[in-house]
């Protein structure tokens, strides 16, 4: 566009015709019923109000905008549209009650809070999946089994009297894989059902609130796939087959032999179909650290290309716009149904839809208009989407770009390519592409990568407790590559039933663009400050900064005042985050929070100052707790390297969560005792071990038996001593390292495996030992424990780290003034200590958000 006729628009959108709130009223209608739902849906959620409530409060919004109306009857408009806005905050409350209500006969009136036995008949929704162990290092090691998981509409239960009616959906979970159950089959069960378990460690993933967004509050667990009984199949059945077929069709079609066992068709199949759980945990990683890993979780920038696509290609064949909006109408209702779903997609379609049906009808879109009918439609749908992650980021994203984008454009414009636009005037072909369009092509997508992340920076910080600052150059730079990889790929599942050769031809490209793409995400992933680790911010905080983000942007830059304004609230924002990361890291508090993974142990150790340290992680019944507990605990702690990891023996309980942990935070000091350095060379899990970090570049260190040099605080080995390291007579368990960690006059000794034997020698070694913390022997085992060991050490506080399963049978203080804590019924347990020496302990499961009682 030309820089005068550039400049003249933007001069229109600053000055405007009338008021803002009038402008908005008469252009942008949608706009106030899609954000009065919103903060209906977001009030009734926080606060949880009786429905009573919202009807009386109805009638005062109306009577108040029926008395502003007859009074001010020169700004109707904007009355009208402010009632239309308070009358659907009322609906947002209201459509979130009812969709939380149960329903007539539902599961839930049937059952109390503890597990029961049922017998259940129902229809599955959608086709059972299977667990992914390919994602898990040691799954291949010690995989005991690939369960499966369904979703079960349900239809009938059974009673004392026969089958009654029964209604809502449950998760169920196997055991063994499902090979006779499919999506539409009407089946019969029996089950041990009760409600869904929340997490249990910071960080976790809520798979209980997820669920209960989708109305779903029950899970049911079935032992055996012969429980799985096929009462019929669905009249439909050919529609569920075709589909599947379709997918498996498209996929093959996609991903050639040339793609086959190599990291390309995870990363194809990820970008144009959204397929992502082959993609490689360290390669994910890297673009979740740059910000780009909206281009492989199937973002709406894959329909906006698809319909891009699309209607290009009607152009090439002369039909006319109608024709196209058919054809690309028809063809994205078919993409959305062979795509996982997602709030991203769906939001894209349904803009993608609206805008296709107005040109059918002949009608002009409004950009801002769609955005908020598609917001509205999902909303009433499904009010709970508006607490998805994926939800916040896919509508926040792009109404940043539709609020901030022409501001931001123009002043990239301005300092950029106008600056010499008069002399690529003179040129043409080659030499304007290079001086002049392309400069503007990549301005333009910094203006809306800027503009996105202005707008998703909130939401994920609040989740995430991370910043990208360099998303947006990233973004520019990867771009062409994502949209290569794309196009091409549409265009390869276009040709390959016509141009077979030509298809394969192209594969061979879009494998050599989807490696370079990885390789050039590895390589930005190393830019220093490319992702600022936070950890945890509150809700106050955000709903500060997107205050001051919609300030900046609809204050009219016209007004002097405005500008100082805005300088000071981006002075203030990164004064804030800046704050918030160094409060983060220069803590003088000493914690330790053993994370609740059941029968096994990870215990993380965060120094005064910052230096984290990780103590085991492994568990011996939950599969991948790396991925799926310690590292989500560190994001969520604000922890982005680890000092060191010590490694306490060579059971896999120990261990097998490491590997993940390797491929995405990096450590300076691997250690483990003799003994396990010895287990390592050997074919066992230790040397398993060994091998798997090897490829990730760490070595294990033999721990010296000296206190470590940490200050002010210190970590001591102190079993087994030098002399014992690695002695035959001693079993595995007995040859635990112990460590004792000490600040602030007080002491933490965690203990590992130990067992009697070496309970005795220790005191024997240490006659004056005594700590505050002690994290019991061998997960709190009463078989193994010696009770005078507990009795010299005179602990005000122990820790259990065992499965819920074992809370009962598990060690308990005889002693009224020693607290246990049991990570399988408390969940995560987190002791602080303060520079003071103040001591305080707290369990994640009766306190979720983490936080210590004030003044503690």
């Amino acid at each position: 566009m030309d820089p005068i006729r550039r400049q003249l628009e933007w001069l229109d959108g600053q000055t405007g015709s009338g008021p803002l709130l009038l402008r908005w009223a008469s252009v942008h209608p949608m706009v106030f019923p899609a954000v009065g739902l919103m903060i209906g849906i977001a009030i009734q959620y926080l606060l949880s109000l009786p429905s009573g409530y919202w009807p009386l409060i109805a009638l005062v919004f109306m009577a108040g905008c029926w008395i502003a109306f007859r009074r001010n009857p020169g700004h109707r408009t904007e009355i009208l549209s402010i009632a239309c806005l308070l009358l659907c905050i009322c609906v947002g409350g209201l459509r979130l009650i009812v969709f939380w209500q149960p329903g007539p006969n539902d599961i839930r009136q049937f059952l109390g809070e503890d597990k029961s036995i049922a017998s259940l008949r129902g229809r599955v929704i959608g086709e059972p999946f299977a667990a992914d162990k390919d994602s898990w290092v040691f799954g291949r090691y010690s995989w005991s089994g690939s369960g499966s998981t369904l979703y079960l509409r349900l239809s009938e239960g059974l009673t004392t009297t026969g089958w009654f009616p029964v209604s809502g959906t449950i998760r169920v979970d196997c055991r063994e894989t499902i090979e006779h159950v499919h999506g539409g089959d009407r089946i019969e069960l029996a089950a041990r059902i009760g409600p869904i378990n929340g997490p249990m460690n910071p960080g976790q993933y809520d798979l209980k609130k997820a669920l209960a967004r989708r109305g779903i509050f029950l899970a049911a667990s079935v032992k055996s796939a012969q429980g799985f009984h096929v009462l019929s199949k669905p009249s439909d059945r050919w529609i569920w087959a075709g589909l599947l077929r379709l997918q498996r069709i498209v996929n093959s079609a996609l991903v050639d032999d040339s793609m086959l066992g190599r990291p390309a068709e995870a990363m194809v199949s990820a970008l144009v179909l959204g397929q992502t759980r082959q993609i490689d945990p360290a390669v994910y990683e890297t673009f979740r650290r740059t910000g780009l890993a909206h281009f492989i979780c199937l973002s709406g920038m894959q329909m906006a290309i698809l319909a891009g696509f699309l209607w290009k290609l009607g152009c090439a064949i002369q039909l006319n716009k109608r024709g196209r909006a058919a054809i690309t109408l028809a063809i994205s209702i078919l993409y959305i149904l062979i795509v996982p779903p997602n709030p991203a997609t769906t939001r894209a379609a349904v803009i993608c839809w609206f805008f296709c049906v107005a040109v059918l009808v002949r009608r002009i879109p409004d950009s801002k208009n769609t955005l908020a009918l598609a917001a509205t439609v999902m909303l009433l749908i499904r009010p709970t989407d508006l607490m998805n992650i994926s939800w916040q980021l896919s509508f926040s994203t792009v109404a940043g770009i539709l609020l901030f984008d022409r501001s931001i454009r123009h002043r990239l414009l301005m300092v950029t390519t106008d600056q010499w636009s008069a002399s690529a005037a003179r040129l043409s072909g080659i030499g304007r592409w290079i001086l002049y369009d392309a400069p503007m092509a990549a301005v333009l997508m910094l203006s809306m990568g800027l503009s996105a992340w202005l707008a998703g920076s909130g939401v994920m910080l609040y989740h995430f407790g991370t910043i990208t600052p360099w998303a947006s150059v990233f973004t520019v730079l990867v771009n062409p590559l994502v949209l290569g990889i794309t196009v091409l790929g549409f265009l390869k599942l276009v040709i390959i039933g016509w141009l077979p050769s030509l298809s394969l031809l192209l594969g061979v490209i879009v494998a050599a663009l989807s490696d370079t793409m990885t390789w050039a995400t590895q390589i930005l992933s190393k830019v220093p400050f490319c992702q600022i680790r936070i950890g945890r911010v509150g809700l106050a905080w955000i709903a500060v900064l997107y205050l001051l983000m919609w300030g900046l942007a609809f204050c009219p830059m016209r007004w002097p005042v405005t500008r100082m304004l805005r300088a000071l609230l981006a002075i203030f924002g990164i004064l804030l985050l800046c704050g918030m990361a160094w409060k983060s890291n220069r803590s003088k508090d000493l914690e330790m929070t053993c994370l609740a993974v059941g029968p096994g142990q990870a215990i993380v150790l965060r120094l005064p100052g910052g230096d984290a340290w990780l103590i085991d992680a492994g568990s011996q019944t939950s599969p991948n707790i790396g991925q799926r507990m310690v590292l989500p605990f560190l994001r969520q702690a604000g922890i982005d390297r680890l000092k060191g990891v010590v490694l306490s023996h060579a059971d896999t309980d120990h261990f097998n969560g490491l590997p993940e942990i390797a491929a995405v935070v990096p450590i300076e000091r691997l250690l483990a005792n003799a003994a396990f350095c010895e287990k390592a060379k050997t074919l066992s899990g230790a040397g398993f071990l060994r091998q798997s970090m090897e490829k990730h570049g760490y070595s294990i260190e033999e721990i010296k038996f000296a206190a470590w040099p940490e200050v002010p605080a210190r970590i001591r080995p102190l079993w087994p001593p030098p002399g014992q390291q690695g002695d035959p007579t001693l079993s595995d368990n007995d040859q635990s390292q112990v460590l004792l960690v000490e600040y602030a006059d007080r002491r933490i000794l965690i203990c590992s495996d130990i067992e009697s034997g070496a309970q005795s020698s220790l005191l024997t070694q240490y006659p004056d030992l005594k700590a505050d913390v002690v994290v019991l022997p061998h997960h709190g085992s009463s078989t193994t424990m010696r009770p005078s060991f507990l009795e010299a050490l005179a602990p005000s506080t122990v820790i259990a780290s065992c499965a819920s399963s074992r809370v009962t049978s598990a060690w308990k203080p005889s002693d009224s003034a020693v607290t246990a804590w049991y990570t399988g019924r408390d969940g995560a347990i987190t002791v602080r200590i303060k520079a003071d020496g103040t001591l305080r302990t707290i369990g994640f499961a009766h306190n979720p958000s983490g936080d210590f009682p004030r003044g503690e």
